[in-house]
């Protein structure tokens, strides 16, 4: 049926009324229709509003496991801040420090990257209703390493300051010649800090705490030893100590980074330090320790712990201890010949882990956890004495270094370095070569990393920047 509507409009030229004419259905809205229209509504309203505002309050279904999940959070905060990031193989136009909100419980390829850098990948899991925090990153220089000290001759060990910058060079002159050469990374400047007889191969420790360094050496056949100690920082501040033992001297720094170096001669323990020799304790014993108060650890003959005067284990089950390594508020660290072990003090009991090497990890000015590792396995040991397995090779590992910076262990293999992250598992190789990496060791502002081998037949110290 056709209607002409109410309104209609006149048109002067043609002096004709013109209207619209418009078609309606000829449907009845009869009570049932429309009372099922209002139901459809009203039902609508009240199903499709929670689906809005649970939505909007970050909940999701999720098809894998028929279950509705709140969303998560990803939080990134890396170094450079003008990183490019790709998630799920979008990019994402925002720079570092960002929060990624409402992501849908799940997996997501995660990449960072940037020009000049080595690229960050990873599988990141987000779940329901907590942050993923990918923070605390460093994205490591692609560059190549230089080489800073190239050396000559025989070269029988090269070794590191506690904070990575100096290296300390042995080299063999002559049948009982030796002489020890000092690069410094920071300066990039190298010096012959020691050159003398010795009948014996000089021994070389360098202080955990602080840039000092002990050389013990025997110039002659009588039992006469000379002790230099030397400031890497200021080299013309260098004490000379001789003594006269039968047996090579046993050295320890002390702690705290002092300029005091222990020393035992027979029965006694002395100290070493501005040109003075002072006797501070007596033992009878070669396994010793000296703490941050002065107070003498010792292992005696029947393997007994013993504390200045004070019997600490009456056995210990283990007699194959060949050094105390550190002494702590209930446990004392040790090193056998194939573990490391810990010495409950308030049960007794002993644990042992089967690695070979320890070291600490040092933050600042002193450290909480040690590193301790293996051919084939890596520990980090916590203050309260417990440890955690970080990783296991698929390769020999022959030295490792860390760094606080960027939260990596630098492990050297074989021929190459690779850098490791406990946090988040990942690896990247920062060199690989031909040669046998002999040594490794990061500064302590994370800026480098030093190394020693031989690239294209020149044997030295490398410098890799990070």
């Amino acid at each position: 049926m056709f209607q002409v509507p109410l309104y209609s409009i006149w048109n002067k030229k043609s002096r004709y009324i013109t209207c619209t004419i418009m078609w309606y259905p000829d449907i009845k809205l009869t009570r049932t229709i429309r009372l099922a229209i209002m139901v459809t509504l009203i039902m609508s309203f009240f199903i499709i509003s929670p689906i809005i505002i649970f939505y909007a309050s970050g909940y999701r279904f999720d098809f894998n496991s028929y279950k509705i999940k709140k969303t998560g959070i990803i939080a990134i905060d890396v170094t450079p801040k003008d990183a490019r990031m790709t998630l799920n193989n979008s990019i994402l136009n925002k720079t570092s420090p960002l929060q990624l909100t409402n992501r849908a419980p799940g997996i997501y390829p995660l990449r960072i990257q940037r020009d000049g850098y080595l690229p960050w990948t990873k599988t990141i899991h987000v779940e329901s209703n907590q942050t993923t925090y990918i923070t605390n990153l460093y994205l490591f220089l692609d560059v190549l390493p230089t080489l800073e000290f190239q050396m000559q001759g025989t070269t029988l060990s090269s070794t590191y300051s506690s904070d990575g910058r100096f290296v300390s060079i042995l080299n063999k002159i002559d049948n009982t010649v030796y002489e020890v050469h000092l690069f410094d990374g920071e300066k990039e400047t190298e010096s012959i800090i020691w050159h003398g007889e010795s009948h014996i191969r000089p021994i070389l420790i360098w202080s955990l705490h602080a840039p000092r360094l002990a050389i013990l050496s025997q110039p002659d056949t009588t039992a006469e030893q000379r002790i230099e100690t030397i400031n890497a920082e200021h080299i013309q501040r260098t004490q000379t100590y001789l003594l006269t033992s039968t047996s090579t001297l046993r050295m320890q720094w002390q702690e705290h980074g002092n300029d005091i170096l222990y020393v035992n001669k027979k029965k006694d323990i002395l100290a070493l330090s501005n040109g003075n020799i002072q006797t501070i304790a007596a033992t009878t014993s070669s396994l010793w320790f000296v703490d941050s108060n002065e107070e003498i650890w010792s292992i005696s003959s029947t393997h007994e712990l013993w504390k200045n005067d004070t019997l600490i284990f009456p056995m210990l089950k283990d007699g194959r201890i060949a050094e105390i390594v550190d002494t702590r508020t209930n446990n004392v660290i040790v090193k056998t010949d194939t573990d490391i072990c810990i010495l409950w003090l308030d049960s007794g009991e002993t644990t042992c882990i089967p690695v070979t090497h320890i070291f600490p990890r040092i933050y600042g000015k002193s450290w909480s956890t040690w590193i301790l590792w293996s051919e084939w396995e890596v520990y980090e040991l916590k203050e309260n004495g417990d440890s955690i397995l970080l990783t296991r090779t698929n390769e020999p590992l022959y030295s490792l270094s860390a760094s606080t910076k960027n939260n990596s262990l630098f492990f050297g293999f074989d021929t190459n370095i690779t850098a490791f992250d406990p946090q988040f598992r990942t690896t990247h190789i920062l060199f690989s070569g031909e040669s046998h990496i002999q040594s490794i060791a990061t500064q302590d502002a994370g800026d480098y990393i030093l190394f020693h081998t031989s690239i294209n037949e020149r044997n030295g110290i490398y410098k890799r920047m990070l």
